[in-house]
């Protein structure tokens, strides 16, 4: 019997693989249409080492061995690192490409593997194309730090590809080793990654080859653990956190099998893939299968591995589209496999395997669409934030380390850009050539960050500016350049207008609560408002170019100097 593990060099699975070749050419052109809108979000920030807050390159032991959010993430700052010296923050394109390339890699390394498996050309070629289009992973396939979600893939798929043959050690396995290595230092993924080359090879009993392949990356990453990995890590595990435990494991697997599906039947189907597994199990320890039976057994290690790292964060972070896309990787060759065998077993089911797969592509095709929109808006606002206050006039006296907090949530406060970071993007010409900002968002963000606290209050000064009634005020100069105010006890709160000074020193015999809010002189468009609690005294930069301040205060007196 012909050995079907291996393409035939007749030419007979041509087809399949020229549209395959199709099928990523036209998955790269949807994801570049669909990343038209997307811009560095959240973790992008954290990944170059040059002109940000974090790891920068002239501190080589944090750049290249510091953790990220736990991840040996080396690869991943040197492909930044480099990106950025070449086109700065100028397009977001550029980013994505390293991400895009690996991607491919993994559709083609699924084909190879199910192909080695047994499963018939064009069921592989329509499993791997609908991996091509795996909008459950929408998120890794429009965010440019992911790359460490796939490469660690893409690397030890290589490497458990070039490991399973028989016989005694040779290059393959040496080429193996150093991508089993290269996997380690490119994202989280690579410790289930480990643990899967090492059970692939214990099913086929190349015990020495399974010591080669993975007892150096796992002392690797021990080693980096301990020394280093482990700093800002927090776990859950003890007896009264078990059952939040229990639940982020179960939905992590049963959202990686809904993530191919599409079906929603997530636990009939765990239960029918868990009955395929038992059936023959003796297959499982060939060469070919083996892999498959160990790339599924990475959605259960997968699974421990993020429940173990992630819980604290909520048991929703287990179905994220990141994990996703980790999670389908690991389970569809086994998935495929299986509907193979029930093919073989059951001809007459071919059609409905055919609309099952169909079905899931579509659906998944049409979820990168939704993924987009739903989060291209808001990497839309990061980038109009960013162009704003690149473009304030007082942006450049604000201290090193403030950050842009954005009320409407566009900023993980974590990884939001700091002023300094703008600054210098900015000075280096990094930066793309943002429009004029609206005078609403220079206004919003004049607020956040211009009006603030400057010092202690000190002695009142000369006030050079000038204080004119809104509303319900009575005015007293008494000398000194202050100025007490008296609320009227009216039903609206007491509202002066300040200009012409750049710091206002108020006075507050009671505790009070200020509303200040700046209105544009060129439209006359007035400012979110910001708050200040004060009892005692506080000087405050008030001073924006082209705006005036509105202060409004709850308490009975007020006095104002400059």
């Amino acid at each position: 019997m012909a050995d079907d593990r291996v393409d035939s060099p007749d030419g007979t699975n041509a087809a399949p693989r020229a549209v395959l070749i199709g099928a990523s050419a036209a998955a790269l052109v949807v994801l570049i249409l669909e990343a038209r809108d997307q811009w560095f979000f959240n973790d992008d920030w954290g990944q170059w080492g040059s002109h940000r807050v974090g790891p920068r390159i002239d501190r080589p032991a944090q750049f290249f061995f510091g953790p990220h959010n736990g991840h040996w993430m080396t690869l991943n700052r040197v492909v930044f690192e480099g990106i950025y010296r070449m086109v700065g923050l100028r397009s977001y394109l550029p980013y994505l490409v390293p991400m895009f390339a690996v991607h491919v890699c993994a559709v083609w390394l699924l084909f190879a593997v199910m192909r080695r498996a047994g499963v018939r050309p064009w069921l592989a070629c329509a499993g791997a194309a609908m991996f091509a289009f795996f909008g459950s992973g929408a998120e890794v396939l429009t965010w440019a730090d992911t790359f460490g979600f796939v490469a660690p893939l893409a690397f030890a798929t290589t490497q458990l590809l070039l490991v399973d043959h028989e016989g005694a050690l040779d290059r393959r396995d040496a080429a193996g080793l150093a991508l089993g290595v290269a996997s380690i230092v490119s994202g989280g993924a690579s410790l289930t990654m480990i643990a899967v080359v090492a059970f692939s090879l214990i099913l086929v009993r190349r015990w020495r080859a399974m010591a080669v392949a993975t007892v150096l990356p796992a002392v690797l990453w021990c080693a980096w653990f301990v020394a280093i990995g482990h700093e800002g890590e927090h776990t859950l595990v003890d007896r009264a956190h078990a059952p939040k435990m229990a639940a982020y494991f179960w939905r992590s697997i049963t959202s990686s099998v809904d993530s191919v599906t599409q079906l929603g039947a997530s636990g009939v189907v765990v239960v029918a893939l868990v009955t395929f597994a038992w059936w023959r199990p003796a297959r499982w320890c060939a060469h070919g299968k083996a892999p498959v039976a160990a790339l599924a057994s990475g959605v259960v290690l997968f699974a421990a591995q993020t429940t173990l790292a992630r819980v604290n964060l909520g048991v929703e972070l287990a179905s994220s589209s990141r994990y996703l896309y980790v999670g389908g990787f690991l389970l569809l060759p086994f998935l495929m496999l299986a509907i193979d065998d029930m093919v073989t077993v059951r001809p007459r089911l071919l059609p409905v395997a055919i609309l099952f797969v169909v079905w899931a592509l579509v659906a998944n095709a049409f979820a990168i669409d939704s993924f987009a929109r739903a989060w291209g808006p808001r990497k839309q606002a990061i980038r109009s934030a960013v162009a704003t206050v690149a473009q304030l006039d007082g942006v450049d006296a604000l201290a090193p380390g403030t950050r842009l907090v954005d009320p409407a949530g566009a900023f993980d406060p974590e990884w939001a850009p700091t002023v300094d970071v703008i600054r210098e993007l900015r000075d280096h010409g990094d930066l793309p050539a943002f429009a004029r900002p609206t005078e609403a968002d220079r206004l919003a963000w004049s607020t956040r960050l211009l009006i603030r606290v400057v010092g202690p209050p000190g002695p009142p000064a000369t006030f050079l500016g000038r204080v004119r009634v809104e509303s319900d005020v009575t005015t007293t100069a008494i000398g000194d350049g202050c100025v007490d105010l008296a609320s009227r006890a009216t039903n609206r709160p007491p509202t002066v207008r300040l200009s012409d000074s750049d710091t206002t020193w108020i006075e507050a015999a009671t505790p009070t609560r200020l509303t200040l809010r700046l209105v544009s002189l060129i439209d006359q468009t007035i400012g979110e408002p910001k708050q200040f609690d004060v009892f005692g005294a506080v000087r405050l930069h008030t001073g924006v170019a082209h705006t005036e301040a509105l202060l409004a205060f709850d308490a009975p007196t007020l006095r104002v100097c400059g």
